[in-house]
Formats: structure tokens, sequence, C-alpha cells
């Protein structure tokens, strides 16, 4: 992700952080009834910085265009 994220596009970096970090959401959710609790603790945190990447993608400014 860091890569594409340099590579592409703002609007599309935007877009596919912000999607990739849900879909991983999802798996670690999906995947929690088998854990012990600390790794619920190191899903927890990791959810966590994951919604601050969906959230600084979001909030990325948009580039202006020049008239």
């Amino acid at each position: 992700m860091i890569f594409l994220t340099l590579v592409l596009r703002p609007a599309m970096a935007r877009w596919s952080n912000i999607v990739v970090a849900i879909r991983y959401i999802v798996s670690i959710l999906a995947g929690r009834d088998r854990q012990g609790r600390v790794l619920l603790f190191l899903s927890a945190v990791e959810i966590a910085m994951l919604l601050l990447i969906v959230r600084y993608a979001w909030s990325w400014p948009r580039p202006r265009l020049n008239s």
C-alpha cells in the first residue's frame, strides 16, 4: 500500500487506502472467535490503527486545480 499510495493519483490512493483498510478490518472481525485474549487485544489495536488510516485518507487534502 505504501508503493501504491506513492504512485497512484491522490483520488485513487485515497480510495484504495479506504477500501483495503475496511476489508482488512472485516477480515479481522471475521476471525476473532478463534483468538485468545492477547490476540484480541492486539486485534483491537490493529483495528484502531486501520481506522486512523481510513480517517486520514478520508480527510486527505484534495489537490487544487490551477485555473
